[in-house]
């Protein structure tokens, strides 16, 4: 019977964990050196679709950078992640980094998408106007300070209607409101996107188009309502990383949109 001495095991094992430690050591070791960049991001948002096809394309590694991504449940809570530091990186909308701004918070914006959401009701709604919102159960995707609720509102109080104060609202999550829709616990729901397009594959119809609603009140219709919100002593200190998010979203968004089976 043939043995291999004990001595030479060894070494065999060695050469042969040698060897396997040269094949898969340089994509570990480029992705251990490789700056991170921290993003929050809603796990219903279309924010967690880029993010998603970064990671998976390996967009990130192209640009020189490592993607970390925070999933959260609420916005409120994406944006105590980045006034904590706990991540570098949010989506936000520019109404809200304008107010954090004035009361002294350096936030800087790049745009992420001029989509707003709609205002979406009932299948069997009798609603046509703001006006007959007085006395409706209202849900609101992205709570007191969404940027749909303020633009709806500030179209309301140009016809002398304080929908505040003549509503119910009820605050939660897409997924959430859309059930309480369906169930006729809520009249109306202010909602993302992408949440108002199933609904309106289901049937239920919408009031306002929240993109139209901006351009009434004499906004720029192309105006990017969402950007990456990050601080600006980080946008300084990390000008590489920035940029390099930047580069990888737009090619997140253009990979997207040309590849189908993607989705």
């Amino acid at each position: 019977m043939f043995a291999i001495p004990l001595s030479r095991c060894r070494r065999l094992s060695c050469q042969i964990a040698v060897v396997l430690l040269l094949a898969v050591s340089p994509r570990l070791i480029a992705a251990a050196v490789l700056p991170e960049v921290r993003v929050a991001a809603l796990k219903f948002g279309t924010l967690s679709w880029e993010l998603e096809t970064i990671r998976r394309q390996a967009l990130d590694r192209a640009e020189g950078f490592s993607l970390q991504v925070m999933p959260l449940a609420g916005m409120s809570a994406t944006r105590t992640a980045l006034m904590s530091g706990s991540v570098d990186v949010i989506v936000a909308d520019w109404i809200w980094v304008s107010r954090q701004r004035s009361r002294g918070e350096a936030l800087q914006f790049i745009p992420f998408s001029t989509s707003i959401g709609e205002l979406v009701l009932t299948k069997e709604s009798s609603i046509t106007s703001l006006a007959d919102l007085k006395g409706k159960r209202i849900g609101i995707a992205g709570g007191p300070a969404s940027k749909g609720w303020l633009l709806l509102r500030a179209q309301a109080m140009q016809q002398g209607i304080d929908l505040l104060a003549t509503t119910e609202q009820q605050y939660g999550a897409p997924p959430l409101l859309s059930a309480s829709l369906q169930q006729g616990r809520l009249d109306a729901v202010i909602t993302f996107w992408h949440y108002a397009a199933r609904l309106k594959a289901q049937g239920y119809p919408v009031l306002f188009n929240l993109k139209q609603t901006s351009a009434q009140l004499g906004l720029e219709s192309q105006l990017p309502m969402l950007g990456f919100v990050f601080r600006q002593s980080w946008a300084e200190l990390y000008p590489g990383r920035l940029a390099a998010l930047a580069r990888a979203s737009r090619s997140a968004k253009s990979y997207l949109q040309h590849t189908p089976a993607a989705w």
